[in-house]
């Protein structure tokens, strides 16, 4: 499972009645949100279509990030959403997210940077160990204290998407293919 936080998308779909949440949870005076409840209730929207106006209606969801005419709408909402994130660590819901960064990052980087010298040189056997090694202490935790945790097994770290793998490309292949060009 992979997860992509879209915060625009986010904010545009922000309950009114989850900002209320938040701002109870956060420790608001009750007095405080009745007045933002009767400010965002105040509301009143219209859309042009073709130039012309439609009906106005009063919206019950959305602020626009950044523009909101309450900046501390953003940062309420910001740490809402936070909070649900933490939470979805620590039951385990989102733990894949961080394996999918970290196969991201190798891929996008680490495999990456040596790409110019792979293109025109016959990497020495030595030196495309030291750069899968690389690759494996990143990808199980590099930097980590104690034992590292092996996110993805060993046989599948080269491996296709297809049967299992993370894809990450394989440094002695990727050089000779790059040579055959």
């Amino acid at each position: 499972m992979i997860v992509k936080v879209d915060y625009e998308k986010a904010y545009d779909l922000v309950e009114w009645d989850f900002l209320e949440y938040m701002m109870s949870r956060l420790g608001f005076d009750v007095k405080w949100i009745e007045w933002i409840k009767l400010y965002l209730n105040s509301t009143l929207v219209l859309i042009l279509i073709n130039a012309f106006p439609t009906k106005e209606f009063m919206p019950s969801r959305g602020l626009r990030q950044g523009r909101s005419s309450c900046p501390i709408f953003d940062f309420i909402v910001a740490e809402g959403l936070a909070r649900l994130v933490r939470e979805a660590f620590r039951i385990g819901v989102l733990e894949e997210v961080r394996v999918a960064g970290r196969i991201c990052l190798t891929k996008s980087v680490i495999t990456a940077l040596p790409l110019f010298y792979l293109s025109f040189f016959k990497v020495p056997k030595l030196v495309c160990k030291i750069i899968k090694s690389i690759q494996i202490n990143f990808l199980w935790g590099w930097g980590s204290k104690g034992k590292k945790m092996p996110w993805v097994a060993r046989n599948k770290i080269y491996a296709p998407v297809e049967v299992g793998g993370s894809s990450i490309r394989d440094i002695d292949r990727f050089n000779v293919a790059l040579l055959a060009k």
